[in-house]
């Protein structure tokens, strides 16, 4: 605080004089407050005038003070700092050090006020008096403020042991601790939450590859239930005996609580199961209700007799029963019209889900579910008098008829536009004299022609959906050519060079005779072996001797080049032209002794001059998709109870109750042998990674797409790690694994029977490479 006065105020001196002030130095001393002051300060036994002696202090450096590092190199103040560290923000903390400053800054005000007063300085005495009564002021309230904040507390503290005290935090498992070790899917899971929140990403990462190993263990048949609960019991036991030596810091205590906590939720499961189970029995066991006659209005009258409804669900008829009641409701006209709706609608969902039309599968559901409703209406002898709205073309098609014609024409003009396409390609193939190209482009030609026909007759059925455009790929082959060369051009290139100097110059001559003689010579070139020649040159010959240059040679010499004497003779070389006949681009070298130097060199033509070097291009085509089967024909009839993929199936279903010795074969196993639940083997796996490795190569040399084969390389990979990691964990003993190769042996067997009765020689070989890698597989595990 910084306190000033002016003594030549006549308001202030009156104040003072009031006060017993006076300006005779004599009367200093009867001053009452400060004699008064003196004599406390002189009472007192630790009061050492000694202490004020030094620098004279003005009231606004006593209230500004400052310590230096040696001042605070003090114990106790370490310690007291130390303690209220985490207390900053405390209210009466700060309270209570406030007053403690004051009482502080009052002292030091006192005594310094009372040095003054004996020394005879009445304006610095009266300063600090001034400055002591407001520093007294402010104390007497913060001490009130300190008594106010102090109750506050005490009634918090009281609240907060009155509140349950939060449970403490179990302790975190060592970075080093293996994850892999957890056999509990609510331990993994807990971890997993506690590795995102302090961001461990790895044990993440290795907490969700044990979760994925579970998890397909389950799902593949080979970790039964059974399996699962001993290995969570063999696992609290091993806890547990940890937990008695006392080397647990709370973290297993936890993953005991959650593993008992998940077995007595499996416990109560498989008992609700018995009770399921057992109150089934009870119910087959039980006697049949008596039958009670159905009284069934008929909505044809014109004044239909009042029916109660039924206060419960009817019970379940015999089929006779049903067959009865549901004859006479199909005298009902509204009745019969929802029902053959209702079925027309079931077929013609399976009809869209077999064309994989998932988007309008979902809404003729809307609809069905309306039939259905109506349906059990009548059923239950309720008149029902919502509209019915039957299935119409744009059910199917998912377009109006409108648009559907569009679609049509556009599709035939793009097939018409294709077929000219392709017939001047086989035009341009065939005067090309390329037989092969020009045939494969005219069937392309016809395959289009008749698709615009089929696409005409497929517009006048409103229930036939348009087809879409697709493209493939196919390969062909082409001359191979160098655009940049004209005809009758040949190009020559020197290129890096070896075993000559790099001190000395060298430069190249060459012959050649192809009717005339045409020769020439190159700059000097130095550092050779460091630069290379990097020098091209062409030369234009005329067309009879350009047709049989492969039947020609030519004459290269190099020099080592010289200003004053003349060029010395590195050697020659004579090289034949004969691979240009079959090729447009022929690499060799000049070698100009057996073991010497030697420069690298490029004739390049614009196309072979004999034979022609073709190269495979794979060129891409639009076309429009084959028409599937319409749901009915022109004139509205049903053409088939479901699409061609339905029937398909259907048959193959029929096939298969015929065949009484294949009930095990699947439906996805008809046309596929390698269906990966099938692939369960680890030699087996391994053997299929590397069998799509080649697959995929040739495909894409053939310029083919091979999305489809990789993708299912990567989960054949998955699988076979996932079962490797099993087997060294241990999660799989050696027994568990040879028995899940037997059962996959026994279904391969009876899948080879089936393949060899349908006459299905290829996929009766892969079932059979399979077994028997398998077999070796499990012979070598019995040897082991």
């Amino acid at each position: 605080m910084d306190f000033k006065f002016d003594f030549k105020d006549p308001d202030l001196m009156n104040e003072l004089k009031a006060m017993g002030w006076s300006d005779d130095e004599e009367n200093m001393d009867i001053d009452p407050e400060l004699a008064e002051m003196e004599k406390e300060i002189e009472k007192e036994d630790n009061y050492d005038p000694s202490m004020h002696q030094g620098k004279q202090l003005t009231a606004e450096e006593i209230e500004n003070m400052k310590f230096d590092e040696d001042d605070l190199d003090d114990p106790n103040l370490l310690a007291e700092l130390e303690e209220a560290e985490d207390r900053s923000e405390d209210p009466v903390l700060k309270m209570t050090n406030r007053c403690e400053e004051l009482k502080q800054q009052i002292e030091v005000a006192k005594q310094t006020a009372i040095k003054y007063k004996q020394s005879g300085n009445k304006d610095k005495a009266l300063e600090y008096i001034k400055a002591m009564k407001s520093l007294q002021v402010e104390l007497e309230s913060s001490e009130n403020m300190l008594n106010v904040h102090q109750i506050a507390q005490r009634k918090k503290e009281k609240g907060n042991k009155a509140g349950n005290s939060k449970p403490k935090e179990p302790a975190f498992l060592p970075d080093s601790f293996d994850f892999t070790t957890i056999v509990s899917m609510s331990v993994l899971e807990y971890e997993k939450e506690r590795a995102l929140a302090r961001k461990k990403k790895d044990i993440v990462d290795t907490i969700d590859m044990q979760i994925d190993i579970i998890t397909n263990n389950i799902n593949f048949g080979i970790l039964t239930q059974e399996a699962y609960i001993e290995s969570i019991e063999s696992k609290i036991k091993e806890y547990d005996e940890i937990v008695k030596k006392g080397q647990d810091n709370g973290a297993y205590e936890k993953h005991l609580e959650l593993m008992r906590k998940e077995l007595e939720e499996a416990n109560n499961m498989e008992e609700e199961e018995e009770e399921e189970e057992q109150q089934e029995e009870e119910e087959v066991k039980a006697p049949p209700p008596k039958s009670s006659t159905v009284n069934i209005p008929n909505p044809l009258q014109s004044s239909p007799a009042p029916v109660a409804p039924p206060p419960k669900p009817i019970e379940p008829q015999a089929p006779q029963v049903q067959a009865d009641i549901h004859e006479r409701l199909m005298q009902n006209i509204k009745y019969k019209s929802v029902y053959e709706s209702f079925e027309e609608g079931k077929e013609a969902f399976n009809y869209l889900k077999g064309t994989g039309k998932s988007e309008l599968c979902e809404k003729l559901m809307n609809k069905l579910e309306i039939w259905q409703k109506i349906v059990k209406q009548y059923e239950r002898g309720n008149e029902v008098k919502s509209e019915i709205k039957p299935l119409c073309p744009t059910d199917i098609t998912g377009v109006t008829e409108e648009e559907r014609r569009k679609q049509f024409r556009t599709l035939i003009e793009f097939s018409t536009s294709q077929a000219a396409k392709c017939k001047e390609q086989a035009l341009a193939a065939l005067k090309s004299k390329d037989k092969e190209l020009a045939a494969q482009y005219k069937r392309e030609m016809l395959v289009n022609e008749n698709k615009s026909k089929l696409l005409e007759e497929g517009m006048k059925n409103p229930w036939q959906p348009p087809p879409e455009i697709a493209v493939r790929s196919f390969v062909k082959s082409v001359p191979q050519t160098n655009d940049d060369l004209e005809p009758g051009v040949l190009e020559i290139a020197y290129g890096k060079a070896t075993g000559l100097s790099d001190k000395e110059n060298y430069l190249i001559t060459y012959s050649l005779v192809a009717g005339e003689t045409l020769a020439g010579a190159t700059d000097k070139f130095t550092k050779v072996c460091e630069r290379g020649f990097n020098h091209t040159f062409t030369l234009k010959l005329e067309s009879r001797n350009f047709a049989s240059l492969f039947k020609k040679h030519i004459i290269f010499e190099v020099f080592e080049y010289h200003m004053i004497r003349s060029n010395k003779s590195q050697g020659n070389c004579n090289i034949k032209l004969e691979p240009l006949a079959k090729q447009c681009v022929f690499k060799t070298s000049i070698q100009l002794s057996r073991k010497g130097p030697s420069i690298e060199v490029t004739f390049r033509i614009h196309k072979s001059l004999s034979v022609p070097e073709m190269k495979q291009v794979v060129e891409k085509i639009e076309y429009v998709e084959d028409l599937c089967a319409p749901f009915k024909s022109i004139d509205g009839i049903m053409l088939s109870k479901t699409s061609a993929k339905t029937n398909v199936v259907e048959e193959r279903k029929e096939e298969k109750k015929q065949e009484a010795n294949f009930d095990d074969v699947a439906e996805d196993e008809y046309d596929n042998p390698n269906v990966i639940r099938n692939l369960l083997s680890f030699e087996v796996l391994e053997y299929e990674i590397e069998r799509l490795k080649s697959v995929i190569i040739d495909l894409r040399s053939n310029g083919k797409n091979a999305d489809n084969i990789m993708n299912f390389q990567r989960e054949l990979m998955k699988n076979k790690s996932i079962i490797e990691a099993q087997v060294g964990n241990g999660m799989i003993s050696p027994e568990q694994y040879k028995q899940v190769l037997e059962n996959q042996v026994a279904h391969d067997m009876k899948l080879a029977e089936f393949y060899k009765a349908k006459g299905k020689k290829e996929h009766f070989g892969v079932v059979a490479n399979r077994i028997k890698i398998m077999k070796k597989e499990l012979e070598e595990l019995n040897n082991s």
